[in-house]
């Protein structure tokens, strides 16, 4: 198998198990509030990665500068990133969230453009229209009770989540440059957000003793797990294969969110018109991706 093969499967892999992950988030967020979840959450895939640092921790590691990278990762992903698709999920449910998250790829080729040179290409702009008439579809008010519950400014939280992402993905390529370790971008990753999560839940004054009890907190431990894994996996991809490769096929989250609530997890907010937004917001990523 090749790096660019090796690159693709990775890529594949973490899109389906972020896709799980979303959906046990789903059941967690009955009763647990998204800022509590993302906490649960950020904390059980914090405790994955020290489980096997004895395996993959080098202390020598800590000496680099590109940890700072890591830590400013950590920051804002997953601990804002986060409560944003978890917040955006609560309100608009899991396929409708991961949907508009799968935008990623457009604000890829945006920093590209921006700060990269990187110039505009028939697909890209065929698929930046994709992408933009499925948000559209996905906005949109057909006035028979259909989504009138949703708020327009939810519709921008999986957009920031994706935002994050795409930033995160940048920074932990160019830090891996100098620290070729995916599992070490994500241990020190994933204890900065640990330490923000953990600070924000204490400024809200809530009780540990509550969350820990709650019956649908175990959800938020699965989906933090899931996360772990997932995140690893996209640093490895990032490893063997180019960020342009390796966004948009981990964009395709929403597709496997989209068939597991049809065939698993049964949700019941899917029409024709989500399922077309879905497809149009997918195959955009996919074509800017193939400049």
């Amino acid at each position: 198998m090749t790096d660019f093969q090796l690159a693709v499967a990775l890529s594949l892999s973490a899109a389906f198990i972020f896709a799980v992950g979303a959906q046990l988030t789903r059941y967690g967020l009955r009763t647990v509030d998204p800022q509590s979840g993302a906490l649960v959450s950020i904390a059980a895939a914090t405790v994955l990665y020290w489980c096997v640092a004895p395996w993959q921790l080098s202390v020598a590691m800590f000496a680099s500068s590109a940890v700072w990278l890591f830590v400013l990762v950590g920051m804002f992903r997953p601990a804002v990133s986060s409560t944003c698709a978890m917040i955006g999920t609560a309100i608009l449910g899991p396929t409708v969230s991961t949907t508009l998250s799968s935008t990623a790829p457009f604000f890829g080729l945006a920093f590209g453009v921006a700060f990269l040179g990187e110039s505009l290409t028939v697909p890209v702009t065929v698929g930046t229209l994709s992408i933009v008439i499925g948000v559209m579809a996905l906005a949109k008010r057909d006035g028979n009770g259909e989504d009138t519950s949703w708020p327009l400014w939810a519709l921008a939280l999986p957009v920031l989540a994706a935002v994050i992402r795409v930033g995160a993905h940048l920074l932990t390529k160019v830090g891996m440059e100098e620290i070729p370790s995916a599992y070490f971008a994500g241990l020190v990753a994933y204890n900065a957000s640990l330490t923000v999560a953990v600070t924000t839940f204490i400024f809200r004054k809530k009780s540990v003793l509550t969350l820990v009890r709650d019956p649908n907190v175990h959800w938020f431990m699965g989906a933090g797990l899931a996360f772990g894994v997932a995140v690893l996996l996209v640093n490895v991809a990032l490893q063997f294969g180019p960020l342009s490769v390796v966004a948009p096929l981990v964009s395709l989250e929403a597709i496997f969110v989209l068939a597991l609530g049809l065939t698993i997890f049964k949700e019941g907010r899917l029409t024709l018109r989500v399922v077309v937004a879905v497809t149009l917001v997918v195959a955009g990523a996919v074509a800017i991706s193939a400049r």
